[in-house]
């Protein structure tokens, strides 16, 4: 074998070591880290003059709570009373969990994170990680890249509202919180007086008709073509004039006048007397 033969035979090994490696650098859940290690993200270095306050004031900069800042600098004393000038300490990071690595998740299983596995979300009816879209849903996903968050946001067991962590309802739960702490779908969770949070609903009431006034319902109106009340009792908008003339047509003007409509369009109240006094009363667009 030629010396460049070799040479590139060598070079070709070294490449392919080199993918094996990063390969498996690039997978989580093959790092070689400890639960509970401080994995730190950004360093700062404290200024050369530093007190009591040092601590708070690097958490204030680098925009996280100073509780954070203690669990990333286990050394620093929690009245910050040991800081030193001139040292690098760690301002971005987390505690490492115990991470998943046999795919079962949540606290059936020692509360082990999906995060950086295979499988981003933790199901909370398997208490297995997947990638699915109803795994990651909101109302199963535990933890994890769940869409919208997970059970510290959504109920993952159907309870919600103020007796439960203010969680939301959502997924296979419904999307109603009833005031009894439920989770739920229909009028009995999300009607009017049972539904405490989530997308609550309550019937339309049309406003009773009174004379001369306009109801706020006429502002966008039903009718598809211009034609009002009759069978199909479409109400009139402002597209084809908010006012149902006795011919069953919407219009304006003289179609809010005498036979106009009340309960499908806006009508006028006109009141006319001619004699040696004027009597009238005219009740404007409002």
């Amino acid at each position: 074998m030629s010396l460049l033969s070799a040479l590139l035979l060598r070079i070709a090994a070294l490449a392919l070591l080199s993918t094996v490696v990063f390969g498996d650098d690039c997978q989580p859940w093959k790092w070689k880290r400890q639960e509970n290690e401080i994995i730190c993200r950004y360093d700062a270095i404290t200024p050369s003059t530093v007190n009591y306050y040092t601590c708070m004031e690097l958490a204030v900069r680098y925009d996280i709570a100073v509780e954070l800042f203690f669990t990333l600098n286990p050394s620093v004393a929690p009245d910050c009373s040991n800081i030193r000038e001139n040292t690098i300490y760690c301002v971005r990071g987390y505690k490492q969990p115990l991470l998943a690595i046999d795919g079962k998740c949540g606290p059936q299983n020692r509360n082990a994170s999906c995060a950086g596995t295979a499988g981003q979300c933790c199901n909370s009816r398997t208490w297995k990680c997947g990638s699915s879209q109803e795994d990651c849903e909101a109302g199963t996903c535990f933890n994890g890249a769940c869409n919208g968050g997970g059970a510290d946001v959504y109920a993952v067991d159907g309870k919600c509202g103020p007796r439960n962590g203010n969680r939301q309802c959502g997924g296979r739960w419904g999307e109603c919180c009833s005031f009894n702490g439920v989770c739920g779908s229909g009028v009995e969770f999300c009607g009017k007086g049972n539904c405490e949070s989530g997308n609550c609903t309550a019937p339309l009431k049309q406003p009773a008709a009174t004379t001369g006034s306009y109801n706020l319902l006429w502002e966008i109106g039903t009718t598809p073509d211009g034609t009002c009340g009759g069978p199909k009792t479409y109400t009139c908008g402002v597209l084809w004039g908010s006012c149902c003339n006795s011919q069953n047509k919407c219009g304006s003007g003289t179609a809010c006048e005498r036979g106009c409509q009340t309960k499908f369009g806006k009508c006028l109240d006109v009141t006319l007397s001619f004699g040696n006094d004027y009597v009238g009363k005219i009740n404007t667009l409002s």
